[in-house]
């Protein structure tokens, strides 16, 4: 309650202020400009009005660069360890249980809840003022002495006008002793009262005129709006610029009334500003729920109705008025944040003695990671010669720099996005009959290493060869930083291999030299297929290729995905594709080959197993 109040409280003062700041220039402005137009002035001081409801505010976010942030640069464990003293620190001030019985209470204990106090006076003054308002309507309707107009005269002088400005709707007219001309609403709907005594004494042009007034009361729906109007300022009740602009409102609705009435009877502003002279004279009960002729400044309307001034304001002076007021309501409901974004260092491949670390960011590096887990995102490659190989046999778990590892593996981590880890530890395969002991040694090395420095979510991969070849050193190759965007659609997709860990991947499908494209055909094909591309496929691989851009004689890995097979130990017999020679194969081949490849692979994926043959 206490924090919903702070925050309350401070949004409702902002929002008074700005409605002050808006009727101070709301005022100025009209009277500078001399603006003559009804409904410029209505229009503004509904804007001005409108300042006391944005008490909610809209952010816009503008990033900014830091070069880094405080928490980011002290970590976890340091904000853990300053925030437990700050704690400490206002201990102190907290009221001890012998300090609540021995009867003394805490300084801070008002000045803390003083939120709560100030939102409960506010509140109770907006239901003073509601229960005000309901207890004078319940009065108004119960004693104000009103009876349904009988004089045949005057009821046809309503009928008239009514017809003359084309209402339909039916509008009884009351008499009273002591209240009107007036519109109000009584709980079975709204009526026009008038005084006996005065309508008696008034001449048939006088009283048309004050009925026209009140029927484009009627017309305008003007006794909601006022009503709107006012619950608007109960919410500010404390500030009189409130009621300030609802006055000014409530006049702007009379001045335009007073101007339909002009316009509908031009010859009749005589008649109308004497009527509007003998109102001056009689008092009547004011309502929220009534609207009255006599209502707004007299005196003015009286002088503006004897001018016959309908004059309307330039185009310049209503966009310069308006203008103003919308960029403050802009000013009022937008909030401008300056977000400070800490410059996220882009990760990169650390390349050291015998290891490789790189971070899984491009969308071709995603694709060939899938088939191995759905959200890697770093790539590590050990190699587990370090350990033992064929020139030093036994085991040493020293040769390996651990902590550098570690750290490597954890800056490449926080630098990338959320994601596991996987490490491929490649081991020379060694006439050892305990090579695969050896091989788990390590691997638990590892396991407990990673677990100390309390990385998670890590896969690690165990990798044997009989060949020479180092894949961290592959690494070290000259390849610049660009993209490897996906091509295709959802059918058939297009990579370039451009990027280091691009190449480690492409070659560990046993090829040497590795791919320079790599097509993926996504969907699961039936057993019994012929093809492997529609005529769609065809056309959009030779669209990628053409914008790839790859340079003459280049390879190309083709991925071709089946359903899985009924018994799983006889695929070769159960998918003739797989064979080299096969009619399948040999139609991929011919067509990528057509497109300019001089090397081609094609894998076939059977139950996540791929059959790779190389076609020259």
């Amino acid at each position: 309650m206490n924090e919903f109040a702070d925050v309350f409280l401070f949004r409702l003062g902002q929002a008074s202020a700005f409605l002050a700041v808006a009727a101070v220039i709301a005022w100025s402005i009209l009277h500078a400009l001399r603006c003559q137009s009804p409904f410029v002035h209505r229009t503004v001081w509904c804007l001005v009005l409108a300042q006391s409801l944005l008490i909610f505010q809209f952010p816009i976010a503008i990033p900014w660069k830091t070069e880094r942030s405080i928490a980011s640069a002290l970590g976890e464990n340091d904000i853990t360890r300053e925030s437990s003293v700050l704690m400490d620190v206002a201990a102190p001030n907290q009221a001890t249980s012998a300090d609540l019985l021995a009867g003394e209470i805490p300084q801070w204990t008002v000045r803390k809840y003083w939120p709560s106090i100030v939102f409960v006076v506010w509140f109770a003054g907006v239901l003073a003022i509601l229960g005000r308002w309901s207890m004078r309507y319940v009065w108004f309707v119960r004693n104000l002495p009103c009876r349904k107009c009988e004089n045949d005269s005057w009821n046809q002088e309503w009928d008239a006008v009514k017809a003359e400005r084309g209402t339909a709707t039916r509008i009884p007219l009351y008499v009273s002793d002591l209240a009107g001309p007036m519109l109000c609403r009584w709980p079975d709907g709204q009526r026009v009262v008038v005084p006996k005594t005065l309508w008696s004494r008034l001449p048939r042009e006088q009283r048309q005129a004050i009925l026209c007034h009140e029927l484009a009361h009627f017309e305008r729906n003007d006794l909601l709006k006022t009503l709107i109007a006012n619950l608007v300022a109960a919410v500010h009740w404390f500030n009189p610029l409130a009621w300030f602009a609802v006055r000014r409102f409530e006049d702007s609705i009379e001045w335009t009334c007073d101007r339909i009435v002009l316009a509908s009877k031009p010859e009749a502003n005589v008649h109308y500003a004497k009527a509007l002279l003998s109102l001056g004279s009689i008092s009547s009960v004011s309502t929220t729920w009534a609207s009255a002729v006599f209502g707004g400044g007299l005196a003015a309307r009286i002088r503006r109705v004897v001018s016959a001034d309908n004059a309307s304001d330039s185009r310049t002076k209503v966009l310069v008025t308006l203008g103003i007021l919308i960029g403050l309501s802009a000013a009022h409901v937008v909030r401008v944040e300056l977000v400070a974004q800490e410059a996220k260092e882009q990760p990169k491949n650390v390349i050291a003695k015998d290891y490789f670390i790189a971070p899984v960011v491009t969308e071709l590096q995603k694709e060939l990671r899938k088939r191995k887990s759905e959200s890697v995102s770093v790539y590590a490659s050990v190699n587990g010669r370090s350990f033992f190989n064929k020139q030093r046999p036994e085991l040493n778990m020293n040769r390996f720099d651990f902590d550098s590892f570690i750290r490597d593996l954890s800056s490449t981590r926080k630098a990338s996005e959320k994601g596991s880890i996987e490490i491929i530890i490649d081991f020379e395969t060694i006439n050892n009959e305990s090579l695969n002991e050896l091989a788990r040694k390590v691997e638990d090395s590892f396991k407990l290493k990673l677990s100390e420095a309390g990385i998670e979510k890590v896969g690690i991969i165990l990798s044997f060869t009989s060949d020479e070849r180092d894949w961290w050193k592959i690494a070290e190759e000259p390849t610049p930083n660009q993209q490897e965007p996906k091509l295709g659609n959802e059918r058939v997709s297009v990579f370039p291999v451009r990027t280091a860990l691009s190449k480690i991947l492409m070659r560990r499908t046993s090829v040497p030299n590795g791919f320079d494209c790599f097509i993926n055909l996504s969907t699961v094909l039936q057993q019994n297929a012929k093809e492997a591309f529609t005529i769609e496929d065809k056309e959009v691989i030779r669209k990628a290729v053409s914008e790839l851009q790859l340079p003459k004689g280049s390879s190309a890995l083709l991925v071709v995905h089946f359903e899985n097979p009924r018994n799983g130990k006889e695929i070769r017999e159960q998918f003739a594709q797989i064979k080299k020679d096969s009619e399948f194969q040999r139609k991929a081949v011919d067509y990528l080959k057509s497109l300019g490849f001089a090397r081609v692979g094609t894998s076939v994926d059977v139950s996540s197993v791929w059959f790779l043959d190389m076609h020259h």
